[in-house]
């Protein structure tokens, strides 16, 4: 008989990362009893994994060396050492003679010796050798990584070995959640000798839980050491503990592990660190620098410098983190700046952007707990710096709210952010204001008469907290009468259930949204564990209108025969599972119609749970003893119709039921968002369980989880498919298989068979929101970006809303063809630049396009160029710019799309552009905008081959910077991303290619550009490739840029400073880590 057994029969079958070799992959084809899961390895990763395979083969075979001379007779007077270092050398030859980053500088001396330090003469004259000390040094290598446990007899101390690598450094970074002067203490002696040299000493600490010390941070700061905190409690999510130690000869290390700054942790306690050195990691301690870059330039610590202000703000603030463990709310403090976090910046600076088109009704949405009242309170310390500039007086402000305790918060938060303790008058529950220019108003207060006292533009600036209450009546005669130059709405639910648009106040769009994975990011909301069971009763049949299930039918479903009580016991086994235990339980339960709430309570009721059902007829005060009653413990859950969407806030909550499907995802995030609010140290995390069984075709999951992911890369699918890696920090998603398979099926369902899935959707769109089908709608409806939609749907809105039916056909032209490629690669999308679309809009209206192309001036030239850039067909195609865009003219269906979708785009930006080089001849590149590579080529002044990153245009004395934050292909990577990145909104860090040297002609350009007259701009894009287009990414330009500082040679490490602080969108895209 044949012999069946493997050939590999010592390789065990799991997870591998390695390269395959000839022998390898002809033995496990010819074996025939493996799968192996292959792919073509990252481009960026190949020299790291050569690096390991290579490493282990030269270190076997220098161990092989060694054997070999001491088994050689021959062999008379060469030592191992020195074999093994001759082999080195042969190799490095090698290398040498195949590549000029290596030559023969890095041949090794024979015999071998290792340099341990190196210290300046006295006197480099004197002919006698000095004597010194040698340089204290850890018991530790500084080459290789260690573990350090108390559990270790053989272990190092890890108090000595921090002593000495203090002694040694040329700067050091500490990042600890707490500092004691226990900790300090014993190390104060090297520590103020190590600032007194003039060394950077930097410390990044917290208040957390009140642990550290008032006198410890100040004893650092009084020693010369540069000392940032975290005065925020409610905020604080620093747990990391690093130890960095940098040197200028490269040797750096760093111990990361479980230590604080605290006499316990470093000398005594049962703790593990690990010490990482950037010999050995070099990716890894660059990650490690990095973060801690991030985290000082983030502005979410604040500098401490010893004031009698900086006392007291942390005095305060330690005093806050005992009361947040108790449960008390915190409050905002006067005796320290506010600054808005990094996503409330990036909602101010789209409302400066949709004010720069002119649109100043603006609508917010924020979950409950992310800051809107701040948004409001920082947006008018903007406005108001403008307005009295302009107009030599203070703006009128006018707050409404429906409660006195929102009204008195609100005035409180503009006071503090403003810094005027007297700021506002309030006009609530009878309460007559003194002054009424700033006034925070119950609507109740501002009845008809009294609002018609007051000129139209009487108010300035008008916020309308809650805004999704504004359909109401009793808000009519306010937005009727009052003109202000800026309207702002503040609302959690912009979807009301009552069917009313508030959208209609704003130009029917929302000019700004907080999304609830950067408010979780940001540690403004608590993360959650959402469990999706699978749910016995199928929804397949179930009457489908209007882009919502029948609810008369759900409620039958649910509460009536066999089918119902399975579902009954899912319900109460997933609950016993995933909630554990019952009785610390505050739970909201969504239900499909007042008897389905009913017959849940009663459920849950004769189970043990205590229950009640709050619906739309429920008085206020029975539903305010309700919310009190879940808060006490005296209820476990409260089950609900859509009446807790909007509004209301019991913070409680630590436990969400979505016991019916939600359609819209509006809703869907409204009523996620009641369980996402912070309670003190109470909640750690929401539970969410959602019961998923057969549904609609039309029915979206897709959508709902997208929602919830920090990043998107590979697309919601292959996120299911793998666990859901791209959500936010500390949340989870768990979905039973049987629940999975329905979903992924679902998903290919609803996106159709045979047919792409915008078409589906704009065959549907209609039926399924009720609104008129245009481009915006659809987007707006579909939560979808232009650049999407053309890069899945390969074609234009009007050619798929023909192929769908639903507008009337046109010719397909040889154009409109060509154009399909430019939508498909999301080129026309990607239009953002005010002065481009400006010239567009020109060319495609102007009577006489030649006459109009001839008599532009040379700026106006080149962005002619670079619009028919987007509109060639492929490199071989030389038609002049008139011609395409003639041919553009003579297809009105797609121009006016195009027209459509540059109105879109301004709409979208993050930021207002700024011109980088206003001069009528200057280069016209905008910040924060985006183009192709060959569109910076034409606007540069020629079209040309350009491979590399950086290239210098003679004529035009100026360097062009194209950089690719993420080199890496790969989602996750630490080689690659920590090269290239924003130091702050400022500062830019960048690297040459290995082979520039800090003596060369180039790098003596940068170093020099400014004094030569010479100019810098920097371009960047987040990866090489477009994970939805599969082709090249566009740009986006951070501007000019000037040269500050360089380290380093073959590479450079060059710090640019930007004439334009970045976008706080932009920070995020070159931040170097999530």
């Amino acid at each position: 008989m044949p012999d069946t057994k493997p050939l590999l029969p010592a390789l065990p079958c799991g997870l591998y990362e390695s390269l395959m070799t000839e022998v390898l992959q002809e033995k496990i084809r010819s074996s025939g009893a493996y799968l192996t899961e292959e792919t073509a390895p990252d481009p960026a990763g190949i020299p790291r994994l050569l690096r390991v395979y290579l490493g282990e083969l030269i270190e076997k075979a220098l161990q092989a060396a060694a054997d070999d001379a001491a088994n050689d007779d021959e062999a008379i007077g060469e030592t191992a050492a020195e074999r093994q270092v001759s082999l080195a050398n042969r190799l490095i030859r090698m290398l040498s003679d195949s590549t000029p980053a290596v030559t023969d500088d890095a041949l090794l001396a024979i015999p071998p010796k290792e340099l341990l330090s190196l210290q300046k003469k006295a006197d480099p004259a004197h002919p006698i050798a000095e004597k010194r000390a040698a340089l204290p040094r850890p018991s530790t290598s500084v080459t290789y990584a260690t573990l350090i446990t108390d559990s270790d007899r053989g272990s190092a101390n890890l108090l000595h070995e921090l002593k000495a690598e203090i002694q040694t450094a040329d700067r050091i970074d500490l990042l600890v959640a707490f500092v004691r002067f226990s900790g300090i203490g014993p190390m104060l002696d090297e520590l103020t000798a190590f600032c007194q040299a003039g060394k950077k000493l930097r410390v990044i600490t917290t208040c957390f839980t009140g642990c550290t010390e008032l006198a410890a941070i100040r004893r650092l700061q009084e020693i010369g050491g540069d000392i940032r905190i975290e005065l925020n409690p409610g905020l604080t999510r620093l747990h990391a503990k690093a130890y960095i130690f940098h040197r200028d000869t490269g040797f750096s290390t760093a111990y990361i592990g479980s230590s604080n700054l605290t006499r316990v942790a470093v000398n005594s306690g049962r703790e593990w660190n690990v010490k990482i050195t950037k010999t050995e990691l070099g990716d890894t301690f660059r990650q490690i620098a990095s973060n801690f870059e991030r985290y000082w330039e983030s502005g979410s610590f604040t500098p401490y410098r010893g004031t009698k202000e900086d006392d007291a703000a942390v005095e305060a603030a330690l005093s806050d983190a005992g009361s947040l463990s108790k449960g008390k709310p915190l409050k905002l403090s006067m005796k320290f700046d506010i600054e808005p976090y990094e996503h409330q910046k990036q909602i101010l600076e789209k409302l400066e952007s949709e004010r720069a088109l002119g649109f100043r009704k603006n609508l917010v949405v924020a979950a409950t707990g992310t800051g809107k009242t701040l948004i409001a309170a920082f947006d008018f310390r903007n406005y108001r710096r403008h307005f009295v500039s302009e107009k030599g007086r203070e703006p009128h402000l006018l707050f409404i709210a429906h409660r006195r305790e929102i009204l008195e918060q609100s005035q409180f938060a503009f006071a503090a952010v403003l810094g005027k303790p007297e700021f506002g008058d309030l006009l609530v529950n009878g309460r007559k204001p003194e002054d009424e220019s700033v006034l925070f108003a119950s609507v109740q207060s501002l009845n008809r008469d009294l609002v018609a006292r007051f000129p139209t533009d009487y108010y300035d600036y008008i916020v309308i907290d809650e805004f999704h209450h504004a359909a109401a009546d009793s808000y009519q005669a306010i937005l009727g009468h009052f003109r202000p130059d800026i309207l702002l709405g503040l609302t959690a639910t912009p979807e009301r259930m009552d069917g009313k648009d508030i959208l209609q106040y704003f130009d029917h769009g929302i000019s700004a949204e907080i999304r609830l994975p950067q408010a979780i990011e940001d540690g403004l909301l608590c993360p959650f564990q959402y469990y999706v069971v699978y749910d016995p009763v199928s929804l397949e049949n179930v009457t489908w209108r209007n882009g919502r299930y029948d609810s008369n039918a759900l409620t039958e479903l649910y509460t009536e025969g066999r089918a119902a009580g399975l579902r009954n016991n899912v319900i109460l086994k997933a609950l016993e599972k995933q909630v554990g235990d019952l009785n610390s339980m505050k739970c909201l339960a969504f239900c499909a119609s007042v008897s389905h709430a009913r017959a849940m309570a009663a459920l849950f009721n004769e189970a043990g749970i205590s229950s009640e059902v709050i619906d739309g007829t429920t008085p206020d005060g029975i539903r305010s003893s309700a919310a009190s009653d879940l808060e006490t413990g005296k209820l476990k859950a409260l089950m609900t119709v859509d009446v807790f969407n909007e509004g209301v806030d019991i913070p409680c909550i630590n436990t969400v039921l979505f016991l019916r499907p939600t359609e819209s995802l509006t809703v869907f995030l409204q009523q996620l968002g009641r369980g996402l609010r912070k309670y003190g140290d109470q909640k750690d995390c929401l539970t969410v369980l959602d019961f998923v069984g057969q549904a609609n075709a039309r029915y979206n999951f897709e959508e709902r989880f997208r929602a919830l992911l920090s990043v998107t890369t590979g697309g919601t699918v292959k996120q299911i498919q793998t666990g859901f890696p791209g959500l936010p920090s500390g949340c989870v998603i768990e979905i039973e298989k049987r629940a999975q398979a329905v979903i992924l099926e679902n998903i290919r369902q609803f996106f159709g068979r045979g047919e792409s899935r915008m078409q589906s959707l704009i065959r549907n769109f209609e039926s399924d929101s009720g609104e008129a089908l245009t481009l915006q709608n659809f987007l707006r409806f579909y939560r979808l970006t232009a650049k999407s939609f053309y890069i899945q749907a390969k074609r234009s809105f009007a050619r798929c809303s023909a192929d769908a039916g639903k507008r009337e056909d046109f010719p397909l032209t040889d154009f409109e063809l060509s154009a399909n490629k430019a939508l498909a690669k999301g080129w026309w999308a990607d239009i953002d630049s005010p002065e481009l679309i400006r010239q567009i809009r020109l060319l495609l209206s102007t009577p006489d396009l030649r006459m109009e192309v001839e008599t532009e001036s040379d700026r106006e030239r080149r962005l002619t160029e670079m619009f028919a850039e987007l509109l060639r067909s492929g490199q071989k195609d030389t038609a002049d710019p008139v011609s395409r865009i003639e041919e553009l003219r003579e297809n009105p269906v797609i121009a006016s799309e195009l027209l459509d979708l540059l109105t879109i785009s301004e709409h979208s930006r993050n930021a207002v552009p700024v011109i980088c080089d206003p001069a009528p001849d200057g280069i016209p590149f905008e910040t924060g905008c985006t183009y192709t590579r060959n569109q910076i080529l034409i606007a540069m002044d020629r079209l040309c081959t350009w491979r590399e990153g950086v290239k210098y245009f003679k004529n035009r004395k100026a360097d062009v910077f194209l950089i690719t934050i993420n080199k890496s292909e790969s989602d996750f990577t630490s080689s690659t991303r920590y090269e290239d990145y924003a130091i702050n909104d400022r500062e830019f860090h960048w690297q040459s290619q290995s082979q520039t040297r800090s003596t060369s002609e180039t790098a003596d350009r940068y170093f020099h550009h400014e004094e030569r007259g010479s100019r810098v701009f920097l371009f960047v894009r987040e990866r090489r490739t477009d994970p939805e287009t599969k082709s090249a990414m566009s740009y986006t330009c951070l501007g000019e840029a000037v040269y500050v500082s360089h380290q380093g040679s073959a590479p450079i490490n060059i710090v640019w400073r930007l004439k334009t602080p970045l976008s706080s969108h932009l920070l995020q895209i070159c931040q170097a880590s999530r």
